[in-house]
């Protein structure tokens, strides 16, 4: 049961890591259209 909930808290981890990295991705982009929006208009 040890090596089980190990390889479960691994996956979720590398889940967590993956879901953190986009979302970062995506607010810098939100937040560059914002900029390029406010320059333009």
């Amino acid at each position: 049961m040890s090596s089980l909930s190990r390889a479960i808290n691994n996956l979720s981890a590398i889940v967590t890591h993956r879901i953190g990295r986009i979302v970062k991705a995506i607010h810098v982009k939100m937040s560059a259209f914002k900029f390029a929006f406010i320059i333009i208009g």
